[in-house]
């Protein structure tokens, strides 16, 4: 696990600030398999493109959370298009704030 401003071994919790441009080293230090259970993304302004990082690098999570403004039109349709292509099942939740 990755944050940008804790870190606790016990629970393998790296602090890391993980970017489009480390993500793929930082990934294969961690030796995060390609195939793995979950996901969780939460980078302000950069989930979208973070989990298109990710899967375009060939890592396949069995579920993924991660958060989406709604409010911009065009990331819901291109996240919503982008996991039909990548990911077998998943579930989408919006929540509106």
């Amino acid at each position: 696990m990755f944050d940008n401003q804790y870190e606790n071994p016990k629970i393998n919790l790296i602090k890391q600030n993980v970017t489009l441009d480390n993500v793929k080293s930082l990934f294969e230090e961690a030796q995060i398999p390609m195939l793995f259970d979950y996901f969780s993304l939460d980078i302000n302004f950069m989930d979208f493109w973070m989990l298109k990082k990710v899967l375009e690098l060939g890592y396949r999570p069995r579920a993924v959370v991660v958060e989406v403004d709604v409010s911009d039109t065009i990331q819901r349709r291109c996240i919503t298009l982008f996991i039909d292509k990548t990911i077998s099942t998943y579930f989408m939740h919006f929540r509106l704030t």
